[in-house]
């Protein structure tokens, strides 16, 4: 299994992947194949799941202090406004001390915008690629921002948890006694069908996790792409299955349509 992996993980676009990751998708592949042929279709699903997602324009910019270079070569964040988008959820939110953004792609790269809209809010990114972490931890340290990036594999809940734990506890003491604590913001973009891909179910067992973490204060958001990534043609799913669970389970303030994504903005109950 190890030899598998690290077969699998030479091809440079996979090389920064968590073995959890790739091991998970190599258990979805008949083991009555040959070692050879394992390796091909791992690596055909990986492309499947990430490939689109980790180009040479992502992994290796030319120039990581150009901010919006980066985001328009992602295909996630290329079509986003990040002014109009944060915009729109400060006027719903209000104040926030904090940002937790999982499976956040270049997504830390649009903290200048959400500084300007929000000011000085920690941001904790955390993304299966350790490339695209090492770039963005080197922007955040070139550009002195409170933000950090963490290689992370989302269906670890101890890791992500810990993770969560310590951003909160060195949240409340930036603060310090004097400041009241507003909230925290769970940032979840086209997270759910990424982790259904890779597992069926596993979104509401993530998702359901966050809630666990979350104050009445703090917000959770997450989008969904209503548009394929060639922008040609409008997706007809519906995810009733989704809908359903969320409004068990939160609250739904807020849910718009915007750059090809619907955004679901939620508070516990």
């Amino acid at each position: 299994m190890v030899n598998l992996i690290f077969e699998i993980k030479k091809k440079r676009e996979f090389s920064g992947l968590p073995d959890s990751i790739v091991e998970k998708v190599l258990f979805q592949v008949d083991n009555g194949l040959d070692d050879k042929s394992r390796v091909k279709e791992v690596r055909s699903m990986l492309r499947k799941y990430f490939g689109v997602f980790l180009t040479n324009r992502v992994i290796k910019p030319k120039d990581i202090l150009n901010f919006g270079s980066v985001l328009k070569s992602h295909r996630s964040s290329m079509k986003r406004d990040y002014d109009v988008l944060y915009g729109k959820f400060k006027e719903v939110i209000g104040e926030v001390d904090s940002v937790v953004d999982f499976g956040c792609g270049v997504n830390g790269f649009s903290y200048e915008f959400l500084k300007n809209i929000f000011g000085e809010v920690k941001y904790i990114g955390m993304e299966a690629s350790n490339q695209i972490v090492e770039n963005m931890n080197s922007y955040f340290s070139s550009m002195e921002f409170d933000a950090t990036a963490h290689c992370v594999d989302l269906f670890d809940l101890k890791d992500v948890n810990k993770i969560i734990e310590v951003n909160n506890a060195e949240t409340v003491l930036s603060l310090g006694i004097s400041q009241k604590r507003e909230c925290q913001c769970f940032f979840c973009f086209q997270l759910v069908d990424a982790l259904e891909k890779l597992e069926r179910n596993s979104s509401k067992k993530f998702l359901l996790n966050i809630k666990s973490r979350m104050s009445k204060k703090d917000w959770l958001i997450l989008s969904l792409p209503m548009v394929s990534l060639s922008s040609k043609s409008e997706f007809k799913v519906k995810r009733n299955w989704l809908f359903y669970f969320l409004n068990e389970e939160f609250s739904i303030v807020e849910d718009f349509r915007m750059f090809g994504e619907r955004f679901v903005m939620m508070q516990v109950l």
